[in-house]
This record gives C-alpha cells, sequence and structure tokens, in this order.
C-alpha cells in the first residue's frame, strides 16, 4: 500500500500532462495518420504517425514529462526534412490517451506498444531509432534493451531518478521513489545497439555530466554530440543541421 502511495506521489511530482492537443500536423501542413493504440494492459493509446515517402529511418518518439505530442511537433517537422518517418505517442494520461501514469513500468508498456505498431505496420526492426527525450530515455532505453532495433537517440537524459532527486530536491532512499526508479546507468550497460546522445550545454534540468556518464556507461557503438549554449528546453534552437547529418552519418556506417 505504501509502495502505491509513495508512486502516485512521485508521478504528481514528475509529470504534468496536458490534455489540450493546441495543433496537428496539419497546421504545419504535414501529412499524417491518427492512430489508437493499446497497450498490453489494454490501455488505449493516442498518436500521429508522420510518413515520408521515401523514408530512410522510423523514430518513435517517447517524450518528456509535461505537455504532449503537439508539444513534439517541430522537432518531428526537423526529422522529417532529413527523409525520416516519425511516430508520436502520447504515454498514458497525456494528450487524449487513456489511463493515468502510476509507475515506470506503465511507461515501459506504452513505449512497447508503439513499437509493435511500427512492427504492424511492416516497418522492419533494423529501420527503428527509438528515441527518448528527457524522462523519454528511461522507456527508451528499457524498450532498446529488449527488442531489435537500428538504435537509440538520447535528448537530454539523465542517470537515474534518485540522481535527479538528490540534485534538485534532497537525497532519497529507494522506497520512497515506490515503482519510479529510472535507472538509466544501469540500463544503457545492457544496451547492444549503437546509441547517439543529444545534449545541451547549459542544461539546468538535467546536467550534461549526467549524459556523459551514461556515455562513458555504454559498452556499444556511441557518439556524443553536445550543443554549446543550449539548455534543457531549447535543445533544437537555431535548427543544428549539422546534428541531424551527424545523427544519420553514425547510424548509416
Amino acid at each position: 500500500m505504501l509502495k502505491i502511495l509513495f508512486s502516485l506521489m512521485i508521478a504528481n511530482i514528475l509529470f504534468f500532462p496536458s490534455g489540450n492537443l493546441w495543433r496537428t500536423p496539419d497546421d504545419l501542413g504535414l501529412p499524417y495518420e491518427e492512430i489508437k493504440i493499446t497497450t498490453a494492459d489494454n490501455i488505449q493509446l493516442y498518436g500521429w504517425f508522420l510518413p515520408t515517402k521515401q523514408s530512410r529511418h522510423t523514430l518513435l518518439f517517447l517524450h518528456g514529462n509535461a505537455g504532449n505530442i503537439a508539444d513534439r511537433l517541430d522537432k518531428a517537422k526537423s526529422w522529417l526534412t532529413q527523409n525520416i518517418s516519425v511516430l508520436l505517442i502520447d504515454y498514458r494520461g497525456f494528450g487524449k490517451s487513456e489511463g493515468k501514469i502510476t509507475g515506470e513500468p506503465g511507461l515501459n508498456l506504452d513505449a512497447k506498444a508503439g513499437y509493435d505498431w511500427l512492427i504492424q505496420k511492416n516497418i522492419a526492426s533494423e529501420k527503428i531509432l527509438i528515441y527518448g527525450e528527457s524522462v523519454g530515455a528511461g522507456p527508451a532505453l528499457n524498450l532498446a534493451t529488449s527488442v531489435r532495433s537500428e538504435g537509440v537517440i538520447l535528448e537530454g537524459a539523465f542517470s537515474s531518478l534518485k540522481d535527479m532527486a538528490k540534485l534538485h530536491y534532497f537525497p532519497v532512499p529507494d522506497f520512497l521513489l515506490g515503482d519510479f526508479k529510472f535507472d538509466n546507468r544501469q540500463k544503457i550497460k545492457d544496451l547492444k545497439v549503437p546509441v547517439f546522445f543529444i545534449h545541451g550545454s547549459l542544461d539546468e534540468i538535467c546536467p550534461i555530466s549526467m549524459a556523459k556518464e551514461l556515455y562513458e556507461l555504454a559498452k556499444t557503438r556511441k557518439s556524443f554530440y553536445e550543443i554549446h549554449g543550449a539548455s534543457h528546453n531549447d535543445t533544437y534552437a537555431g535548427e543544428p543541421k549539422e546534428m541531424y547529418e551527424e545523427a544519420l552519418t553514425f547510424f548509416e556506417k
């Protein structure tokens, strides 16, 4: 009972979902498919699939802790210009998705449901890039260590929720984290596919030192792209074209 209580408390502190899809791909002139995906625990998720005609890869975009997929359309559009198709899904409780986040396992089920949808769409696993934005790095790494994929992109990733709590609040014992650990430090040790890091040098929420620690722990092929002068929420400011080119060169080697 206490574990459930602590999990609900952490969920309310950590996540800030919005049900307002204040824009759609139509507003950016992007063709898309509106989709509904059912998770293994019978939660219906909502999302958008944005295809390109000559897709080089497909990005499964797992967003951060606030807002919804409408807030990620600019990032999606940037990848589309590189002939990368994008699947944007909202976690349970975000946007038009059903349910509510009560623990990390639910997020992992949401990520897996998005991956399964792409496979059912006849998109080859070796062409799927799993993208984890901030807290999305947790379900991204969990997914990437349990399914086949082309690789992982981690934007603004942190080492663990325990480290984040210590940095922004105070040291927290494990039992207070309930069903939330986000132990990316441990997960990345088990990663077998290539991983590409994107991080702002002035990230005030998830310090770049955390991402660099994850980079050092990764035992697979890896690359780190530091955006000088960028903070946590303006990583894509200025449209760093060379970032996309470097990422694609890395994965297409």
